[in-house]
């Protein structure tokens, strides 16, 4: 039986949808389709808190409001949000693409992904803001930790990079199965994919040149201590999933931790931080 899903449409202004998504995402809702003055957002029923919700809206958008929620019909919303996957590319080098497209023989490197309705095939910013840096960067023979790995993407891409190993974890079942039918798709047999968090997983022995963190501010904020534990000397930590507004905030917790900020970039209000250790 298909879960049943729920669309909860918000009117909203254009300039603040990003920060919308970024608060519903961190509630539970899946996925998202802007229409005019409207952003309609999927959650599972299971997972829909109305009243945390509708206080978020009144307290952070008060501009906004919640039109009437409406329970879809039992389909397969995967197999239709899949009809709207696009490939992508990155930097001319680099091609993003679904099970279900064409190969390009002239892109010099290609990520096949199956989409799950999920955070991570290449289209949000701060993806594709961590794979530009992934591309700018020397992996060979190096361990990579992929933290909260989503579809494994990131840890896909630094396989293919030639990395000596990838150990990749989510908390999710749906992102720890989909990152190993992704590994297996692109034939990424160093790519290690185990279910839990940083802090739950026994990898108190596992440690990496480079450890990338593409979550949420909250959970970076929480988890740096960890990066900093398991990043070796000199390594790189790479962090994304936040706002421009919160650099300031990460990167006084990342110095707290040995970790010095090198380099930031900005895409869409998105941002990403460059740490090394030491």
């Amino acid at each position: 039986m298909q879960p049943k899903y729920l669309v909860v449409p918000i009117t909203c202004q254009e300039e603040d949808i990003d920060l919308l998504v970024y608060h519903l995402t961190e509630n539970g809702f899946e996925a998202f389709e802007e229409k005019p003055g409207v952003l309609e957002a999927y959650i599972l029923i299971a997972d829909y808190d109305k009243e945390a919700i509708h206080q978020l809206i009144h307290t952070f958008f008060p501009a906004s409001s919640i039109l009437e929620e409406k329970e879809l019909e039992n389909k397969n919303w995967n197999e239709e949000w899949e009809k709207n996957f696009d490939p992508i590319t990155v930097n001319k080098h680099l091609r993003v693409r679904a099970i279900f497209h064409e190969p390009d023989p002239e892109i010099e490197m290609e990520l096949v992904i199956q989409p799950k309705m999920s955070f991570g095939t290449g289209h949000h910013a701060t993806t594709r803001l961590m794979m530009e840096e992934i591309l700018d960067l020397s992996l060979d023979g190096l361990d990579v930790i992929d933290a909260g790995c989503g579809t494994g993407i990131l840890g896909i891409l630094t396989d293919k990079r030639g990395a000596k190993s990838v150990l990749a974890y989510d908390i999710e079942d749906w992102a720890f199965e989909n990152s190993i039918e992704n590994a297996n798709l692109n034939s990424c047999k160093r790519v290690k994919v185990l279910q839990g968090t940083i802090g739950t997983l026994t990898i108190a022995d596992q440690s990496a040149e480079i450890v990338l963190a593409n979550i949420n501010r909250n959970i970076l904020l929480e988890e740096m201590g960890e990066y900093a534990r398991v990043l070796k000397n000199k390594g790189t930590l790479l962090l994304s999933g936040f706002y421009e507004e919160d650099i300031a905030v990460l990167t006084e917790k990342a110095n707290a931790f040995g970790l010095k900020v090198i380099g930031s970039k900005l895409k869409d209000k998105w941002a990403l931080l460059k740490c090394v250790k030491g």
